[in-house]
């Protein structure tokens, strides 16, 4: 008896595993914060452009083949209203502190800094800046601020290699300060 529903229950498992794979999980804004030895910093941002819309949960991802159609100048807005919303919901406080301005080139990418090849791929407009750490820099604290519309997640990689520490921050929290490892 059991051998006789088996086809049907690992269709059914098929059918609702797919179903689980197209659910639009509330999106977050996960921020990578990478320190190298020889002092350079790399801190990428990515945003989902449903994080623009009045009910991300309900909103569908923005396709590969979504980008391929838009018209470059929408895709130009899309990118402009991601460093706004950057600059609104997202600071950068070092230690000591230090006068730094965010200085983000923007591309659209894959999650989790994919790239984009097929046509169903999800994507996101990551926004990277580069710098080298000024001397006596030892640490960076990020906060979501109050007018964050999504969580902001944090991770923190020495090296290359991520930290195990990580932070979910909800609108107005901050983070734990992420260690720089010491220039040579």
């Amino acid at each position: 008896m059991m051998k006789a529903r088996l086809p049907h229950l690992l269709v059914l498992l098929g059918v609702s595993l797919r179903v689980m794979a197209l659910a639009n999980p509330e999106p977050d804004i996960p921020v990578r914060c990478q320190f190298e030895k020889d002092g350079a910093v790399v801190i990428a941002v990515e945003v989902d452009p449903r994080c623009f819309t009045e009910d991300p949960m309900n909103e569908r991802f923005m396709m590969k083949a979504d980008q391929d159609r838009d018209p470059a100048g929408d895709l130009d807005a899309l990118k402009q209203q991601t460093a706004e919303a950057i600059a609104r919901w997202i600071e950068f406080q070092f230690e000591p502190a230090a006068a730094l301005r965010p200085e983000f080139a923007l591309a659209f990418t894959g999650q989790n800094l994919a790239a984009l090849v097929k046509a169903d791929d999800p994507v996101v407009i990551t926004a990277t800046w580069r710098f080298q750490r000024p001397a006596g820099m030892t640490a960076l604290r990020v906060r979501a601020t109050k007018e964050a519309r999504c969580a902001v997640v944090v991770r923190h990689f020495m090296g290359g290699a991520e930290q195990k520490r990580f932070c979910t921050l909800f609108p107005g929290e901050m983070s734990f300060p992420l260690e720089m490892e010491k220039p040579r």
